[in-house]
């Protein structure tokens, strides 16, 4: 596991509200014991699209219902290789 990661895991299920959440990416880093969601997107600009700003800002709010202490950062990554932090809302 990478130095920085307290820990990761891809495709997470997460009940929230009465669902099932799939998260693409989980991770948690050491140094800041943030977690991150990490959303794929085979979309050139996922941080365009409403809906799936929701879907993250929903995760974000699941994670935080679970860790209240823990920063939760979300973030879009495209086939591309681009990379879209979501700001917290």
């Amino acid at each position: 596991m990478h130095r920085l990661l307290e820990w990761c895991g891809d495709e997470m299920a997460l009940n929230y509200q009465g669902k099932t959440l799939r998260l693409d990416c989980l991770v948690r880093r050491k140094d800041t014991v943030a977690w991150w969601v990490l959303d794929y997107r085979s979309k050139a600009q996922p941080q365009r699209d409403p809906v799936r700003l929701q879907q993250l800002a929903t995760y974000r709010e699941a994670l935080l219902a679970l860790y209240p202490e823990a920063g939760v950062r979300t973030a879009f990554l495209t086939g591309a290789g681009g990379w879209w932090w979501c700001e917290e809302t």
